[in-house]
């Protein structure tokens, strides 16, 4: 399996990978079953436990992805380089209405409902998980957590 991005289930039985031109397939460990599950994506994570996918297309669009089932949680999501920071504790937190170099933080909690943190915009990036607090930097500001 080839890809410019991978990560592989904590059980190390299935391998996802991102291609260089946007395809995000699913591989079974020491079988050839391959499944392309999206095309078009920018960026992907998985849960601490490897039964959640998270991805990001090219439209925005922050796909969950639970078993067989492929659900929109989020619009007009911005995921460049890692992008996407899935904490221990199983929540994913990432960009939303990203413009001029700035977003608002938000997260999603396993296959839940996404939450914005309002009190929390303008930030340039995520930077870290520790377990209990999230890493970003805001505005001019320096790494807060």
């Amino acid at each position: 399996m080839q890809g410019k991005f991978f990560r592989i289930t904590p059980d190390g039985k299935t391998f996802y990978a991102l291609s260089g031109s946007g395809l995000l397939t699913e591989c079974v460990a020491r079988k050839a079953d391959k499944r392309e599950i999206a095309n078009n994506v920018m960026n992907f994570d998985l849960s601490p436990d490897g039964s959640i996918l998270y991805y990001v297309n090219m439209d925005n669009e922050l796909h969950v992805v639970s078993g067989r089932k492929d659900t929109v949680a989020a619009e007009k999501v911005y995921a460049p380089g890692e992008g996407l920071c899935v904490t221990d504790g199983g929540h994913l937190y990432y960009l939303q209405n990203y413009s001029n170099g700035k977003g608002t933080l938000c997260y999603l909690r396993d296959a839940g409902r996404a939450h914005v943190l309002d009190e929390i915009d303008k930030v340039y990036d995520i930077a870290a998980d520790t377990g209990d607090y999230i890493y970003y930097r805001s505005d001019y500001f320096p790494i807060s957590g």
